[in-house]
C-alpha cells in the first residue's frame, strides 16, 4: 500500500472530528476545496490546505513543518440576517470542535486558530455566505525508513548514591538470552 502523505491525514483527521461533533452541516463535509453544489448540499463545510513552510529542525534533521488548513463553511438562504447567522453557527462549531482536539487525533503536535475570513453574495433572492476558518498544523514528515532494531540484549547501568560524588557505588549488568538461543 502506498504512503499516506501527512497533509492528507491533517485533512482526514479534520473530517472526522468535524463528522464526529455534529455541527450544522451534518455529513456534508469534504476534503477537497471545490465541489459542485445545490441548495439541497447546504450548509457544507470543505477542509483543504494551502501553504506549508519548514519551522526548523528537530531531533535528527527531521523537518518540523507548518501548514495551513483552510475550514471553508458555505451557507444559502433568503434573508440576509440568517446567512449570517448560520455562517457563524458553523464556524462556531468547527471551532469548538478543534479546540477540543488540539492534535488533530494525533496527526499535528500543535494547531493553533488563525482567524476567518467571510464572503457574501447574491443571485436573485438568493444569498451565499461563507466562511473560512485558518487554523495552522505542525508536524513532521515520518521517518522514510524506520528500520528495524537490533534485539535489547545487555544492559549496563552505573548508580552515583548520594550524596552524589561522582563514584559509581552500585551497578547493574542485565543480559537477556536472545530468541536465536
Amino acid at each position: 500500500m502506498a504512503e499516506i502523505h501527512p497533509r492528507t491525514l491533517l485533512r482526514r483527521a479534520v473530517k472526522q472530528i468535524l463528522l464526529a461533533a455534529g455541527t450544522p452541516a451534518g455529513d456534508r463535509v469534504r476534503t477537497c476545496w471545490a465541489v459542485q453544489t445545490k441548495i439541497s448540499d447546504m450548509p457544507l463545510l470543505l477542509v483543504y490546505d494551502d501553504d506549508e513552510r519548514n519551522q526548523g529542525e528537530q531531533g535528527d534533521d527531521y523537518p518540523i513543518l507548518a501548514i495551513t488548513l483552510e475550514i471553508e463553511g458555505q451557507v444559502e438562504g433568503s434573508d440576509p440576517e440568517a446567512v449570517e447567522d448560520a455562517m457563524d453557527a458553523l464556524a462556531l462549531a468547527v471551532q469548538r470542535a478543534l479546540a477540543a482536539n488540539p492534535t488533530l487525533n494525533g496527526t499535528a503536535s500543535r494547531v493553533r486558530y488563525k482567524g476567518a475570513g467571510k464572503t457574501r453574495s447574491t443571485k436573485g433572492s438568493r444569498i451565499a455566505g461563507g466562511i473560512t476558518l485558518s487554523y495552522e498544523a505542525q508536524y513532521t514528515m515520518p521517518d522514510p525508513d524506520p528500520g528495524s532494531l537490533d534485539d535489547l540484549l545487555h544492559v549496563h547501568a552505573d548508580y552515583d548514591l548520594q550524596p552524589a560524588d561522582g563514584r559509581v557505588d552500585a551497578a547493574d549488568d542485565i543480559l537477556f538470552e536472545s530468541e536465536e538461543s
